[in-house]
């Protein structure tokens, strides 16, 4: 089959691929639509993220960290969010027991740190995020950490898990391990 056109819109494969896209979009919205109507919450649906919405989370998170007092938290979790420092420990549960938390973590919004963070991956509503730590000047402190976070639609984030790792302690569970 020879195509009269040489201009990508004009052919027929082009035009197919066109109306198929738009098709699985339209799908796409209706089957999210009728997800989050039969969870009946939709900021504990998050339907979708990307990378740049996580990066925005991150920058606001480290914002707070930077900020007085603990208003600005509720722009970054859920109301019911839950937080765990690592996978281990009970989860702080509810945006006013994060708010205390934060605050019983962290020195006050002048403390000395540098954060450096990538996004490695994101798939639906969760993201992981890797970041390094430094507290302190002269460094008194600091660790490597994964994020797993979950995000709901409105941007506010209703699951966060910490993975910290501390130089010096064991990577086995040895007791004669060495140390990282």
């Amino acid at each position: 089959m020879e195509f009269e056109s040489s201009l990508p819109g004009d052919s027929p494969v082009f035009t197919n691929y066109q109306t198929t896209r738009s098709r699985l979009e339209g799908l796409a919205a209706s089957v999210g639509r009728r997800l989050r109507g039969s969870r009946g919450h939709r900021s504990m649906m998050g339907l979708m993220t990307d990378r740049a919405t996580v990066g925005r989370w991150v920058d606001g998170y480290e914002l707070a960290w930077r900020t007085p007092g603990t208003e600005g938290l509720a722009t970054l979790f859920a109301a019911n969010a839950t937080y765990l420092h690592s996978p281990y420990e009970e989860p702080v549960v509810g945006l006013d027991a994060i708010r205390q938390m934060w605050d019983d973590d962290r020195d006050g919004a002048d403390e000395i740190f540098t954060l450096a963070t990538e996004v490695l991956a994101v798939d639906g509503d969760t993201a992981v995020v890797r970041g390094e730590v430094r507290y302190g000047d002269p460094i008194r402190q600091e660790y490597r950490d994964r994020w797993i976070l979950r995000l709901g639609d409105d941007g506010c984030c209703y699951s966060f898990e910490e993975w910290p790792y501390w130089p010096g302690r064991p990577y086995s569970a040895r007791d004669d391990a060495p140390t990282g």
